[in-house]
């Protein structure tokens, strides 16, 4: 007993010199926005396509951006960026309450579907808090109060019409409570964190075609290591497993182990791995970060799905990347055997480019991406098994007297299967002063969907290819977005700002619904008015 208490005295001594902050930083977050641009023009390492990572991980990666290849107003930034996340005095404790105001305004009384979806929307009142005991550890909890789904099953609609984001009623405000609560711990070589909040891998402009973070939330945990050429990490997901078809409902979880590799600050590979579970518990094989999912793949009660990414980065200020999922692909054996020809082949691909610079006050992004899914992707052999995200709803304003409605997305990319598209996009940052953007997108849905099946396929139809169907959507998409600072004032001696902006969606499909020959046009204003608490940051 006493040796055993002298190791736990040894161990807590040792992990007390490896503290650093542990709260966490999703990708739009402005801190991993700044390690990011700035990394990028000083051709250093940016940080990793997963978030959220900790402060004290991102801080790692601020560490090593050469400041010499810096201007002087990006070594100030720098400078600033090292002291916001360097480690806080313990306890503290922040706040930061925001109230807005959305509307939610459209143009064609034919259109039944926003651009601008529920899981992004604002909400009426936002009050994230973050408390932190001691400095390997944080706590972080989001108290929400918004209106709850606008739906009808399998669309986030506008039907009936919120018009904004204000509840009129009680039964509109969502039950959710609290929306996010995260709490994590972590050093300068690891971190852990767990609860609900919003987990990506491999996510860029668009999205990822391997796990993406445009759901509304993911009960996770995360382990990670990290180093200068090597991270790693394991992520455990807690899925949700209504069907309208299984009872009693079994439980549901995807785990994944994600490898980074940074060999050189101009290259960085990255190897992703995840396995889709139901009616079934995690087993101890499944924590072996040396194996492959797809050695425990078994149709009846998992699928398996991997994620292979390389970014090049040729010239200050400029990113290259791609990535390929394969979710299931023919082996020529497999073929040769019959059965190939039969089980749809299930194939994602994403590349992009990205430029970043900076333009007297302004910092100037600018890209293209272009993506295309296979009709099978995400589908596995029962509903269950397939790489979805499924969510069962109480949406009173759905129908008059309530209904429980299921939500099914993609837990990869947001479009789904079946889809392909090519983006251009350009932001002008001012700072908190002003930030505008643009965007245009077109592409193609097909006609199948996550509740496809893949049995008792013919060989024709199971190699099909995107976009399948007799009637197809096309669409072209245009974005006009902007927030801007309107005023600083300390009611009370608290410091606030005033924002307004807004975000202006034009969209035009052809054969809208895959009706041949059918088309939409509509324009979609969503303005909104926000009052900010700005917190000070404990030292």
């Amino acid at each position: 007993m006493r040796v055993k208490a002298l190791l736990l005295c040894v161990l807590v001594a040792v992990a007390g010199t490896l503290y650093a902050d542990p709260g966490l930083v999703s990708r739009h977050d402005s801190l991993y926005v700044t390690t990011r641009r700035l990394a990028l023009v000083a051709g250093s390492q940016p940080p990793p396509a997963v978030t959220p990572i900790t402060r004290g991980e991102l801080r790692t990666y601020a560490m090593r951006i050469d400041a010499d290849r810096l201007s002087a107003s990006q070594r100030s930034q720098l400078a600033a960026l090292l002291d916001e996340l360097s480690l806080r005095q313990t306890p503290n404790a922040s706040v930061a309450p925001s109230v807005t105001i959305e509307g939610y305004l459209h143009l064609s009384d034919d259109a039944d579907e926003w651009i601008y979806t529920y899981p992004h929307r604002r909400s009426l009142l936002s009050i994230p808090m973050r408390f932190q005991p001691a400095p390997v550890l944080s706590i972080e909890v989001d108290l929400d109060w918004r209106k709850n789904y606008p739906t009808y099953p399998g669309r986030e609609t506008f039907v009936p019409d919120p018009v904004w984001n204000v509840p009129q009623d009680i039964r509109e405000t969502e039950v959710q409570f609290p929306h996010r609560a995260m709490v994590s711990a972590g050093g300068d070589w690891w971190s852990v964190q767990m609860g609900r909040g919003v987990v990506g891998a491999g996510t860029v402009e668009s999205g990822s075609v391997f796990l993406g973070d445009h759901v509304e939330w993911h009960e996770y945990a995360m382990a990670s290591v990290f180093g200068r050429i090597a991270s790693y990490r394991a992520i455990y997901i807690d899925l949700e497993a209504w069907s309208e078809s299984i009872t009693p409902v079994p439980d549901r979880m995807m785990f994944v182990h994600r490898v980074d590799l940074r060999p050189w600050n101009w290259l960085t590979l990255a190897y992703s791995d995840g396995f889709m579970i139901h009616d079934k518990t995690v087993e101890l094989r499944y924590l072996n970060p040396l194996m492959f999912m797809h050695s425990w793949f078994i149709p009846d009660y998992g699928n398996s799905m991997y994620n292979f990414e390389v970014s090049v980065r040729p010239l200050p200020g400029l990113e290259i990347y791609a990535h390929i999922a394969p979710e299931q692909v023919q082996s020529a054996y497999e073929r040769e055997r019959g059965y190939g020809l039969t089980e749809p082949e299930g194939l994602a691909y994403l590349a992009g480019a990205q430029y970043a610079t900076q333009i007297g006050p302004a910092w100037v992004t600018a890209g293209t991406e272009w993506v295309y899914l296979d009709p099978w992707m995400y589908i596995g052999r029962s509903v269950l098994g397939s790489f979805s995200y499924r969510r069962l709803v109480q949406a009173e304003n759905a129908a008059p007297d309530g209904a429980k409605v299921l939500v099914e997305k993609s837990i990869g990319y947001p479009a789904g299967p079946d889809h392909y598209s090519a983006t251009v996009y350009g932001r002008a940052d001012f700072g908190p002063r002003l930030l505008v953007g643009a965007s245009l997108r077109y592409g193609a849905d097909g006609e199948n969907t996550l509740g496809g099946d893949i049995q008792g396929l013919t060989e024709e139809q199971a190699q099909v290819r995107t976009p399948s169907g007799d009637a197809p959507e096309y669409f072209l998409h245009g974005r006009l977005s902007a927030d801007s600072r309107l005023a600083r004032f300390e009611p009370f001696g608290v410091p606030m700002e005033l924002h307004a902006g807004a975000l202006i969606d034009v969209i035009h499909i052809w054969n809208n619904d895959h009706v041949d020959g059918a088309s939409l046009f509509d324009v979609q204003f969503s303005p909104y008015l926000s009052a900010r608490v700005r917190p000070a940051s404990p030292r």
